[in-house]
């Protein structure tokens, strides 16, 4: 089997180097927290020697996340191998076992990183979530037809209400006009009736005048009115 290569015989070299995306995490620095991404299984990518140490935590710049990397995909990387600092910056946490200190190991931002292969699985991944994004536009064009159903739905019952409003107004003008006309029939007959009864009062007293003097029963009618 062969021996792993020692990275500090890489010293100062530029070399194209493999290695499966491990986790994300981050480390504190003198202001902030720094992200990072932790790659292992490293290998030359020239002849896919394995490589001593076997991982490496890489800050997670730009070229890592233009890359667009996932947990267990597969990537290349063009990197310097140099002097490095490895270890944690708070100095109260010595006593667990990881003070800084200076290693030999790779450059903080790798000049290239392309993503060879996702990980596996990756692919049903994709075609259950191009499946959801199917089933959402279907239930999405399913809503958006149905609020145009409502929509319609709706514009007829304002159409509705808008002619049974005009048909209420139109049958109260009805009534109130029929209730006009009836008064005036009414204030009409009532005149009429009052005319009717005095002409026939006068014409019955200057009957009685020309047949002559009057009896107490007509002279009784004549001075009675009426009846309404």
């Amino acid at each position: 089997m062969t021996r792993p290569v020692p990275l500090a015989s890489l010293r100062t070299e530029v070399h194209r180097f493999t290695g499966v995306v491990d986790r994300f995490g981050s480390c504190p620095t003198k202001h902030d927290q720094a992200q990072t991404v932790c790659l292992r299984n490293l290998r030359q990518a020239d002849n896919g020697q394995l490589l001593e140490p076997d991982h490496w935590w890489f800050q997670l710049r730009e070229v890592w996340t233009q890359a667009g990397i996932r947990v267990g995909d597969t990537v290349l990387f063009t990197g310097k191998v140099q002097q490095a600092t490895k270890g944690r910056h708070d100095p109260h946490q010595h006593h667990l076992g990881n003070p800084r200190r200076q290693v030999v190991g790779f450059a903080s931002t790798p000049r290239s990183v392309v993503v060879l292969r996702r990980r596996q699985g990756y692919r049903h991944d994709l075609v259950t979530l191009e499946k959801a994004l199917a089933e959402r536009d279907t239930h999405l064009s399913d809503a958006l037809q149905e609020k145009e159903q409502l929509a319609l739905h709706y514009a007829s019952l304002l159409e509705h209400q808008q002619v049974l409003k005009q048909e209420l107004a139109d049958s109260q003008r009805q009534r109130l006009l029929q209730r006009r006309q009836l008064g005036r029939r009414l204030a009409v007959t009532a005149a009429l009736t009052f005319s009717v009864g005095g002409l026939g009062g006068a014409g019955l007293m200057t009957a009685l005048q020309r047949s002559g003097p009057a009896s107490p029963q007509q002279a009784a009618m004549v001075a009675e009115p009426p009846a309404r």
